[in-house]
């Protein structure tokens, strides 16, 4: 069960990011957002296809044992070629970087191409083949023929992992924005992670075909790969999702406001009922709206009873109205006394 959930949880926010991608490119077309929707498209697949229950459910359909296994590498391959697509949109110019792009989608294809035939000629007997997508490489790794196609997919995901790590850490030097910086630091620490994923299985491979002890670390797999691809997830979608969390912060600070001068109001309008551009309890206008009605409504009552009820003081009541609305914002908190005397005591 949780090893079902160590891989839906990252499909499900891949394929998230991928629906944000392509909501970002109905309004801004823009080809590294373009290889990085095919990124989240890719890993999303592979985390999909690697859960257990879903794992031998393709193989079962299809008939033919660990056929998942090599769709999870094609997607793996096509995961790379779209983060290295991403990064030479982003570090070079879009003639060049298009240019590169052709040789390496030629290099993908090769290695896609490789990847079946080594599957079609990998012999393992069927007690030696796991039930899940984890132990492949280590279950395989003394068969050339696997150890090859393992190698390919580990390795793809290798080169690109560096590169999107190294791209992220040298624009980290040149931007000043905390949003940017952040993103480009989170998009570095999830590769870094997913980074040590894929060189344990490089060392497992090595490992298996010299005969030597078996390195994997079965337990760590789902939480490096999880992990690591959703804080390059997070980070490589942040300057588009943040619009929306910036959003949904702005809308609860301005509930907290509206709801932390009820008190103030509901005594001055106690005191001062005409102060009341609408009815006590009506809902006019968005919540935006009834803010600053509300801030219009406590002004205009503080000023009344300011002028109603002067009292020797220091300062003017100009200075004083302005050191009370401090404070209320400061501690949101009011210090309206009904009682004996004025509504309002200094």
């Amino acid at each position: 069960m949780l090893l079902n959930i160590a891989f839906l949880v990252p499909a499900l926010l891949c394929w998230c990011g991928a629906v944000y991608c392509l909501n970002f490119l109905r309004s801004h077309p823009n080809p590294a957002v373009t290889a990085i929707l095919v990124s989240f498209v890719a890993r999303g697949t592979a985390f999909l296809l690697g859960a257990p229950r879903v794992y031998g459910v393709v193989d079962r359909v299809v008939g033919e044992t660990n056929t998942t296994r090599l769709l999870i590498n094609i997607c793996g391959i096509v995961w790379s070629l779209a983060v290295g697509a991403a990064v030479l949109y982003w570090s070079r110019p879009r003639a060049d970087a298009e240019l590169t792009l052709r040789r390496w989608t030629a290099i993908a294809g090769t290695a896609v191409a490789a990847s079946i035939v080594l599957w079609v000629r990998a012999n393992l007997p069927e007690s030696a083949l796991p039930e899940t997508a984890l132990g492949f490489s280590a279950a395989g790794a003394h068969e050339w023929s696997v150890a090859a196609l393992m190698g390919i997919y580990h390795l793809s995901m290798t080169v690109a992992l560096v590169a999107l790590a190294v791209s992220a850490r040298r624009f980290l030097h040149h931007v000043r924005s905390p949003l940017v910086r952040g993103a480009l630091i989170a998009t570095t620490l999830g590769s870094a992670c997913y980074l040590l994923f894929s060189l344990n299985r490089l060392l497992v491979i090595g490992s298996g075909l010299v005969h030597g002890p078996d390195l994997a670390i079965e337990f760590a797999s789902p939480v490096l790969t999880g992990v690591g691809a959703t804080i390059m997830m997070l980070g490589l979608t942040a300057p588009i999702w943040w619009r929306h969390v910036l959003w949904c912060h702005t809308r609860w600070s301005v509930w907290r406001a509206h709801r932390a001068l009820e008190p103030l109001w509901r005594d001055v309008v106690g005191a001062l009922p005409h102060v009341a551009l609408d009815p006590a309890g009506s809902r006019v206008g968005d919540l935006d709206f009834r803010l600053y009605r509300r801030r219009v409504e406590i002004c205009d009552g503080l000023h009344a009873l300011g002028v109603w009820h002067r009292v020797a003081s220091a300062g003017t009541d100009d200075e004083w109205l302005t050191r009370v609305g401090r404070t209320y914002a400061r501690e949101r908190r009011h210090d309206v006394r009904v009682g004996h005397g004025w509504p309002l005591e200094r």
